[in-house]
């Protein structure tokens, strides 16, 4: 048996553009449907269904290196190192895989897998002829990596599998995500390039390249219309989500659907690419709702609409704010302050918010960073949530002070945030903050002055009374105009 030529040997399809090595670290966003992401066929023949190929007995042993038709798997170790191999051995390698036993083919062996979602791009799908099974060692391979890739990966080094993954049925996504890796893809690009057939017109699939180049386009003009979306309601501080209804295949209906969806409706009537993309999303999520009433979720359905898409992207943008800030803090020489203070909101929850103080070149300035609910304001528990929050953005060494208000677990000399702070920093400054020091001192003062006491009693029943009833409120409307 003679190893093909590589220009016979092998065809291959890519659902997306050649990667570029210059952006390798680039994220492209595919087609909503899971079935069309990214599909990388290499035909290399048919499938060889047992391990040695080559022991027959009018078919002698090929060998080169380390491989032969006899041991496929050899050059595969026990290690995380992937054997460098060469031209010779790569051609041998090409013409022996892939190598997917089948249980239907005689040959008795038990897959510890669903063969057809395994070697098939789902139902109907291309078949993964990179892929290669070893039945002796029970772990799945994929030999395009081994021979062209530059990854430590397990499918190219020691296999992916063992008695804890095949059980928990791990192994259907754990293909599906080295198939979309992007040194998988490079891999690809690899082979094409050791193949003598360096046309690319005539190894890859024109119209789906086409397809899938447009569906990439379209995709990235959906998604930047819905950052957009999310930058107005982030920066006029309106809700995102409503009660109910959220689910793609509701929003045909005129019932109220969040702020975020009803923005994403009303901005499709006048936008042809969100109208187009909302259409599609309504229809898959409601063929998915049809055949899968009971389930709750997406499932691995992609729309751009749910939660989690505006919730990422949020916090992409302030991870953005703090890089930003924390660049300027460190231009400015990293020294800084900050100030802390807490409030109960509607809900009556504590929520505790941080302003970072630093100095630049136009003087000093203030950044909001942070506010969250906590369920203690322990001097320890408060701590903990300000090196948690500081941490991210500054130095806690380059610590010159802070301010709070009088309370024990702030102010308290012995175990209150203050003192831990110095703990800490010996050098930074406690400054009781002085809005909290005016107000005591004004409330003070009102309450020592029997006349004052008095006024403001009558301005908080006057008050009180104008507003139960809308007839006062009218009439104390109407006088503020005259």
């Amino acid at each position: 048996m003679t190893p093909p030529e590589p220009s016979s040997v092998c065809s291959v399809e890519l659902g997306e553009p050649e990667p570029d090595p210059s952006s390798v670290c680039s994220v492209e966003l595919g087609d909503p449907e899971p079935s069309s992401v990214c599909s990388v066929e290499l035909v290399v023949g048919e499938p060889s269904s047992v391990e040695n190929a080559g022991d027959v007995e009018d078919d002698p042993e090929i060998v080169s290196g380390k491989i032969s038709t006899k041991n496929p798997f050899a050059s595969f170790g026990d290690s995380d190192t992937r054997s460098i191999l060469s031209d010779d051995e790569k051609k041998l390698l090409m013409a022996i895989h892939p190598i997917q036993p089948d249980s239907k083919t005689g040959v008795e062996i038990k897959l510890p897998f669903d063969k057809e979602r395994v070697y098939t791009q789902g139902p109907g799908g291309n078949k993964r002829m990179w892929l290669s099974y070893c039945a002796n060692r029970r772990r799945l391979f994929c030999w395009l990596c081994h021979a062209f890739g530059d990854t430590k990966s397990h499918y190219a080094t020691v296999g992916w599998g063992d008695d804890a993954k095949w059980k928990a049925r791990h192994c259907y996504k754990s293909i599906e995500k080295h198939e979309l890796s992007v040194e998988h893809l490079a891999a690809v690009k690899a082979y094409l390039h050791f193949s003598e057939r360096r046309s690319v017109l005539q190894v890859l699939n024109t119209k789906s390249l086409s397809l899938r180049a447009k569906q990439v386009a379209d995709n990235r003009e959906v998604v930047l219309r819905i950052i957009n979306i999310v930058l107005f309601l982030a920066k006029q501080g309106i809700a995102f989500r409503g009660d109910k209804n959220e689910a793609a295949y509701t929003l045909h209906s005129s019932c109220n659907h969040g702020n975020f969806l009803e923005e994403v409706k009303s901005r499709a009537i006048f936008d042809p690419v969100l109208k187009a993309h909302l259409d599609k999303a309504i229809g898959m999520s409601q063929a998915r709702h049809d055949a899968h009433s009971t389930s709750r979720g997406r499932g691995s359905l992609i729309t751009f609409l749910s939660k989690n898409t505006f919730v990422n992207i949020l916090e992409i943008i302030t991870s953005m704010v703090l890089d930003k800030i924390r660049e300027e803090v460190e231009e400015n020489g990293g020294k800084f302050s900050f100030s802390m203070d807490g409030c109960q909101d509607i809900s009556v929850k504590e929520q505790i918010a941080t302003v970072l103080r630093y100095v630049n070149e136009n003087g000093p300035v203030e950044r909001f960073i942070d506010i969250t609910a906590l369920t203690s304001t322990s001097s320890e528990a408060m701590l903990n949530h300000a090196i948690k929050t500081l941490s991210d953005v500054v130095i806690m060494g380059n610590l010159t002070g802070f301010s709070f208000d009088g309370a024990g677990n702030m102010a308290g000399v012995k175990t209150g945030l203050q003192a831990r702070l110095k703990e800490m920093v010996p050098d930074s400054i406690f400054q009781h903050c002085y809005s909290h020091v005016l107000n005591l001192a004004l409330e003070k003062a009102c309450n020592c002055i029997l006349p004052s006491v008095a006024f403001f009693d009558l301005m908080r029943e006057t008050a009180t009374t104008i507003s139960e009833s809308y007839k006062r409120t009218d009439i104390w409307t109407n006088t503020q105009h005259m």
